[in-house]
Parts: C-alpha cells; sequence; structure tokens
C-alpha cells in the first residue's frame, strides 16, 4: 500500500507531458518519384541536401517523446521521401513499437521500392502501409508518378497486399485525371483485401507549381489555426517544421540538432508559428502565403460497389484498353505545360 501512495505522489509530482496529435519522421527526404504535383525532383528544392536520420539521433527523439510526450494518434515515417528508400526502417519500426508500445505506427511508400525480403517483416511491427497510388491507367500514372512506370510498381502493389493484407491502405490524391478511376480503384483494392482507400485533395505542398492549377478542380488557401502544431513533423536531419507541405523548408520551428525536444515545444519559433495562424496572419508565413487545397466533392473513404461481382474483373485488359482511348488525349495540354516550364 506504502509504495502504491509513494508512485501515486512520484506521478503527480511529475510535469504533464506535452499532448501531440501526430508525431511524421523523414527519416530519408530520398524519393525515387518527383511527381508533376510535388516539388521534390524540382528546381525549387534541388538545393537541398538529401540524406537519411542517424540511428542515435533517431533513438533519441524516440526516447524524449517516450518520457515527455502523449502521442494520441499515430507515428509515421514518411515525409519528403519514401519510408522504404530507409535502410533502417525495419530497425527503426522495432524501436518505435518498444519504446512506444500503444502507439499506432504506419508507413508511407510509393510503393516501388518495396522488396519482400526486406520489407515483409514489417507487417508483423507496424499497423498501417499506406501507399501513395495516382491511377490504373499507365499513361496516366506513368506522368503524374515520373520516373515511375506502372508496370513496374503495380506487381510491388499486388506484393504488399499480399504481405501485409489489411493492413495496407492507400492514399490516392483525387483530381481531374483519375476521378472517373474512384470506383473502380476502390473496388479492385478492397476486393484484395486492402483496410481502405482514401481519396484526398491534392496540394500544390506550398511550391509555384503551375500544373496545379490544372489538376485541381477548384483551389482554395486553407485556413490553418495553432491546432496543426499539434503535429510534431521532423525531417532527417533533425530540422522541426511547421507545416509537412514545407517541401522546401522554408518555416523552421526548431532544430533537433542543437535544442531537446522541450525547447522545440516550448520555444519562441513554435510559438510565433502558432500566434500568426490564430492571428489569421497566413500571408506572413512563406508557406502559407503560398499553400493551396483542392476543394472536391468526391475526396473521402471509398466505399466498395454493391454491385460488384463476387470475383470481379481483371484489370490487366479492360484497364488498359480504357486508357489507351481517353487519358493520352486529356493529358496532352498538362505535358505540354511540363514540357514548357522546364524550358
Amino acid at each position: 500500500m506504502d509504495r502504491d501512495i509513494l508512485r501515486a505522489a512520484c506521478e503527480a509530482s511529475s510535469p504533464p507531458k506535452t499532448r501531440l496529435r501526430v508525431v511524421i519522421v523523414g527519416s530519408t527526404n530520398v524519393c525515387n518519384a518527383s511527381c508533376v504535383h510535388c516539388p521534390t525532383g524540382k528546381a525549387e528544392t534541388e538545393h537541398l541536401v538529401r540524406g537519411t536520420m542517424s540511428m542515435g539521433a533517431f533513438c533519441s527523439l524516440v526516447d524524449q517523446l517516450a518520457d515527455q510526450c502523449n502521442v494520441t494518434l499515430a507515428f509515421t515515417f514518411g515525409l519528403f521521401g519514401d519510408a522504404l528508400l530507409d535502410p533502417l526502417i525495419v530497425d527503426r519500426a522495432r524501436y518505435v513499437k518498444e519504446k512506444l508500445p500503444g502507439i499506432v505506427l504506419s508507413l508511407n511508400s510509393n510503393a516501388a521500392a518495396y522488396s519482400t525480403a526486406k520489407h515483409a517483416v514489417l507487417a508483423d511491427i507496424v499497423d498501417h502501409c499506406a501507399i501513395h497510388f495516382e491511377s490504373f491507367r499507365p499513361d496516366v500514372y506513368d506522368f503524374i508518378m515520373r520516373p515511375l512506370r506502372f508496370e513496374r510498381v503495380a506487381p510491388k502493389v499486388e506484393m504488399i497486399l499480399r504481405d501485409f493484407g489489411r493492413k495496407t491502405v492507400f492514399g490516392i490524391p483525387l483530381h481531374r485525371l483519375n476521378v472517373s478511376e474512384r470506383q473502380t480503384m476502390t473496388d479492385y483494392f478492397l476486393d484484395r483485401g486492402a483496410g481502405s482507400v482514401h481519396f484526398t485533395p491534392i496540394s500544390n505542398r506550398c511550391s509555384s507549381n503551375g500544373l496545379y492549377e490544372h489538376l485541381a478542380f477548384s483551389p482554395i488557401h486553407p485556413e490553418c489555426r495553432s491546432e496543426r502544431l499539434d503535429d510534431l513533423i521532423v525531417d532527417w536531419d533533425g530540422l522541426v517544421l511547421g507545416c509537412c507541405n514545407d517541401f522546401k523548408r522554408q518555416e523552421p520551428i526548431g532544430d533537433l540538432r542543437t535544442m531537446s525536444l522541450l525547447e522545440v515545444l516550448d520555444g519562441s519559433a513554435r510559438r510565433a508559428f502558432a500566434s500568426k495562424l490564430d492571428a489569421g496572419e497566413w500571408a506572413s508565413l512563406k508557406t502559407c502565403s503560398t499553400c493551396r487545397w483542392d476543394k472536391c466533392a468526391h475526396v473521402g473513404v471509398g466505399v466498395r460497389s454493391p454491385l460488384l461481382e463476387d470475383e470481379p474483373t481483371g484489370p490487366a485488359a479492360e484497364l488498359r484498353a480504357v486508357y489507351a482511348s481517353t487519358s493520352w488525349r486529356l493529358t496532352a495540354p498538362l505535358r505540354a505545360r511540363r514540357r514548357a516550364l522546364s524550358r
């Protein structure tokens, strides 16, 4: 009894833990794609050094989270790079689950780097494997996800579905080139055992990409408030950012190379960023002043068609016939615009 009272007294005297909603860690900023609606691989981000977080720095971050924070929703691998391109991803995932056993752990990937030999073990560790997918039409997929190729990535997606089962979730940015495939993609992935299919509005990711306006339905300037800072966003080198769309890293709010996690969370830069968001001073922030999000009625979680047969039609021949007759014509203006911008 005395021991219980002592433990309770110690807990009561401990400083309260900082509440965080989500922790997003870019353990690597290396990506094998340069999507047309993303700044990665473009001139505006070519000045950024590419690298991978050291295991020591990563463990220090996780240890501080375990000791000082209450993460209420999830820990996610993948920020400006592909999580499966991190050679230490398995060790990192194990460490998170060891130190934060109750956390929902997910990783983000476009599936191109997936290897059953290297990565299948993650199915027993993570809670979600989130796959960025764009289209079943090879010419649309190849155009959006360049230099990735549909014919090479599609088998990797099937491998992940086989290895991860319902832990596989799909994140599909919805835009003018793939909106007609919404139900097809939903039915196909859910029938093959995916846990869910999420259709998200596309963002320009605070970039000056002229193609975004052609892809989006009705772009708006979002009005984010300080609740956004309930998400901790850490890039590979320890730089802490206020927004996961800050691909150019223009608004850092801390640096774990020189600061402790609590110093970052209690720091003046984070407080100033929060104050500007709450005051509606988005124009004074480099990221917010250029940020656009699409307003699209078709976003949300996909629901399987009730009319789908027990054995759905295989996608290969049918889908290729569809894309061959329509989508190449639809993407012609975008390809022309991209060529003009690259000159």
